[in-house]
């Protein structure tokens, strides 16, 4: 049987400074890259809205050849380096940082790290336009499909139809005792539903969901 050779504490020793100073330097990149990220001279919160005639400059981390200043033009688009055409007009700067990086990633970075800054509103006299905040509410436990789900713009939802987006129960939920936690004023409600009751008795009242509503679905006790 061949004898296993102890690793020195030299050796040990000189492995947990590499650890060290590749970890150091790891955490250092990434401090950069978010540096890097949240640069934006006009402070211009991420779910503005561009618009034509906005100029923007368009940065790639380390990448400085790629980093170009440039208006919006009036059909919505923008002419980057590599990737050419690109329509930014309706778009939030997230949504279009996103988009770029895409791009990028297709045919020429293995990582782009983009960013978006806008150097000037073309709404200097008006009010800037923001994405509106997208309501949610999550659902845990046993559905299908648990996490967080959107409730459809101008429009209400009910318990069943929230269900339903987390595709369904599973077969074990406990269909009769479905706690929904609502928090308002610094204060939480928590309320007892029979959604079993809901889905198969039309003269049942509906529950409607608001957003940050937090499901709970329980499993059966058997």
């Amino acid at each position: 049987m061949k004898k296993l050779i102890p690793v020195s504490a030299a050796i040990r020793t000189m492995l947990w400074v590499a650890a060290f100073f590749v970890g150091g330097a790891i955490e250092s990149v990434r401090a950069a890259e978010l540096s890097f990220n949240s640069t934006n001279s006009l402070g211009t919160n991420t779910s503005y809205i561009i618009a034509a005639n906005d100029l923007i400059r368009f940065e790639v981390y380390k990448e400085p050849d790629l980093t170009i200043e440039t208006r919006v033009d009036q059909d919505g688009t923008v002419s980057l380096p590599l990737v050419k055409t690109v329509r930014v007009e309706g778009r939030s700067i997230s949504d279009a940082r996103e988009a770029v990086r895409v791009l990028y990633e297709k045919d020429f970075l293995v990582a782009a790290h983009v960013n978006i800054v806008l150097v000037q509103s073309s709404r200097t006299n008006s009010a800037p336009v923001m994405a509106k905040p997208k309501m949610r509410f999550t659902i845990l436990g046993q559905v299908k499909k648990p996490g967080n789900h959107e409730i459809p713009e101008n429009e209400s939802m009910t318990i069943v139809q929230a269900i339903a987006t987390a595709e369904g129960f599973t077969g074990i939920a406990k269909q009769n005792s479905v706690t929904v936690l609502r928090s308002s004023n610094g204060k939480t409600e928590k309320f007892e539903l029979d959604v079993k009751q809901m889905m198969t008795d039309s003269n049942a009242k509906p529950f409607v969901i608001k957003p940050n509503d937090i499901i709970e679905v329980r499993q059966t006790v058997f």
